[in-house]
């Protein structure tokens, strides 16, 4: 039942066996799911519809969904999926089994990790535009803090000419 074994899963098993699942990866996977340029599941059951544009996309995205399996399921699935097969079974009937959901609710927990997972991932390629910001956000804290500070020292020449006042008029009573 090898035959059944859709891509994504070959090449992400492949990519986590080879500890190829790198940051790159994953910042090319977060900067697609902003662009809305994931592939569905369909788009993976066959790398050989995939573009080779699209190809490291495709891998990133498999290793994921992989590694969103074992996240869901633990990471004994792939020995499970690999005995249940071994018995005949079909990838997605052997995954059904073992997880006790259907091929829907197996996909959509994979679709919700990497929503989840992968938002802003792609920041730490843009390390270049942190440092061209990052001193307009220092300013701006200055200039708040230096407010804040403005108002809690008329604050407190509030309180102390208000505690005058009133000592001056104690003094007077007595």
């Amino acid at each position: 039942n090898s035959s059944t074994i859709p891509s994504w899963y070959k090449e992400g098993m492949a990519m986590r066996q080879a500890n190829e699942f790198s940051m790159k990866h994953r910042i090319q996977i977060s900067k697609a799911k902003w662009k809305n340029q994931l592939f569905y599941f369909k788009d993976l059951e066959k790398f050989s519809k995939v573009q080779k544009s699209n190809a490291t996309l495709a891998y990133a995205q498999s290793a994921a969904m992989v590694h969103a399996m074992e996240y869901f399921y633990g990471h004994s699935i792939h020995k499970s999926i690999i005995d249940f097969m071994q018995n005949g079974l079909p990838f997605w009937s052997a995954i059904e089994k073992i997880t006790g959901d259907n091929q829907i609710d197996v996909q959509i927990n994979i679709e919700m990790f990497i929503e989840n997972n992968y938002n802003w991932i792609f920041l730490i390629n843009s390390s270049k535009s942190i440092f061209i910001i990052l001193p307009f956000i220092v300013i701006l804290g200055f200039l708040h803090k230096k407010q804040q500070n403005k108002h809690i020292i008329n604050k407190w020449e509030t309180e102390e000419l208000i505690e005058q006042v009133n000592w001056e008029q104690g003094d007077d009573n007595v």
